[in-house]
């Protein structure tokens, strides 16, 4: 047990001589934050847009009878309409975010 113990306090001394990690500064503020947020939704939507096509594809194919199955089809609409109730509410969470954030007094 005492190894073990020994062991831990000279990680943990190492750790403490370890170099500092020095925070970076974005020159742009909440820039290079907005761009991430703005590239993550993009990417969202674009998911949910993506699911809608090939929802109305499938049902385009099955009722010109083509080889989807209706299981399928059902599926893919539902996927597609879950994916746009869901960023619905991703929506109303950010923009009840940005109106508390901007009624709060500074």
């Amino acid at each position: 047990f005492e190894t073990d113990a020994a062991a831990f306090s000279k990680a943990l001394e190492d750790s403490i001589k370890a170099e500092e990690v020095k925070p970076t500064h974005n020159q742009n503020g909440m820039g290079s934050f907005m761009d991430k947020l703005s590239a993550g939704l993009g990417g969202g939507l674009e998911s949910v847009n993506t699911m809608k096509l090939q929802a109305d594809a499938m049902q385009e194919d099955l009722a010109m009878g083509g080889p989807t199955s209706i299981h399928d089809a059902m599926i893919a609409a539902e996927k597609a309409d879950l994916s746009m109730k869901m960023a619905i509410q991703v929506r109303n969470r950010i923009l009840d975010a940005y109106t508390q954030i901007t009624s709060m007094s500074v």
